[in-house]
C-alpha cells in the first residue's frame, strides 16, 4: 500500500463537485430568470389595475 488518498480527492469526487457546481449555477439563473418575469408579470398587473381604476374614476365623475 502506497497511501491513502484524501477524502474528496479523487477523480469522480471532483468530476462529481465540478457538475454539482455547473448545476448550481444553473439553477440560480433560472432562479433569477423567473424572478424578474414574476416581477413584471406584478407590474403588468398594478398598471392594469391603475387604468382601471382611473376608467372608473372617470366614469363615476360622469355620473356624478
Amino acid at each position: 500500500m502506497t497511501g491513502l488518498v484524501p477524502a474528496g480527492a479523487d477523480e469522480v469526487s471532483a468530476q462529481a463537485a465540478t457538475a454539482f457546481t455547473s448545476e448550481g449555477i444553473q439553477l440560480l439563473a433560472s432562479n433569477a430568470s423567473a424572478q424578474d418575469q414574476l416581477h413584471r408579470a406584478g407590474e403588468a398587473v398594478q398598471d392594469v389595475a391603475r387604468t382601471y381604476s382611473q376608467i372608473d374614476d372617470g366614469a363615476a365623475g360622469v355620473f356624478a
